[in-house]
């Protein structure tokens, strides 16, 4: 959900300013942490966030590996509408299917589990974070994996 209460999705919107300063604050927070890889969604927000957040923690930018498996989920002919508790995202065809939403993560699990850097920063979405967030801790499901996590913030999963 962006910024105006809206389900930006797979929807390529750039970041906004507020954005960038939380970017800018979490690339601060970062700092203590010294990654080895910072992993990110090629689309434009979090790109954008990614290079804010190697920026101000010293990490070369050029060395972001950006993976189309951590984009946000695709959320078909609802995205743009207001998001609200009671949707029902798995009866809409058009929204990308909970099992491949689910795939993508276990996917890009794998490869970060398999990758020899020890502290890796993931950046992406709010789903995605929901759905490889819930593989890491498999006691918080799927529908709580974000529950109290704000926009760019660092959280050590493992």
């Amino acid at each position: 959900m962006n910024k105006q209460g809206l389900l930006a999705g797979s929807t390529d919107t750039p970041l906004h300013d507020e954005g960038r300063e939380q970017a800018r604050v979490a690339g601060q927070a970062a700092k203590q942490y010294r990654f080895d890889l910072i992993v990110a969604s090629p689309m434009k927000r979090a790109r954008e966030t990614a290079e804010i957040i190697a920026r101000e923690c010293g990490y070369p930018i050029e060395k972001i590996v950006f993976d189309k498996r951590v984009v946000e989920r695709h959320f078909g002919d609802l995205e743009g509408t207001p998001w609200h508790p009671g949707i029902d995202f798995g009866s809409n065809t058009t929204v990308e299917p909970h099992d491949i939403i689910m795939a993508r993560a276990q996917s890009a699990k794998d490869w970060l589990d398999a990758r020899p850097e020890t502290n890796i920063l993931l950046i992406s979405h709010g789903a995605f974070i929901r759905a490889i967030r819930s593989l890491y801790l498999p006691n918080m499901p799927y529908a709580d994996a974000t529950a109290n996590m704000p926009n760019a913030k660092i959280v050590k999963i493992i």
